[in-house]
């Protein structure tokens, strides 16, 4: 039957893992937030925008 492994060598490789995903997660984030455009925000002026339908569910 296989050796258990020592609880250091356990602690050890979910410290490594825990580091490996952090850094993959830093390292894989897009540029700057600053050049990029709001993708949800509505560019339409509010004097152009249309009241809903009477009727509808629109708020």
């Amino acid at each position: 039957m296989n050796e258990p492994l020592p609880d250091r060598v356990v602690l050890a490789v979910i410290a490594l893992t825990i580091v490996l995903v952090i850094g993959m997660a830093f390292l894989f984030r897009p540029g700057s937030d600053q050049d990029r455009p709001f993708l949800w925000k509505d560019t339409t002026p509010p004097s152009t925008i249309e009241s809903p339908v009477e009727g509808s569910l629109a708020i």
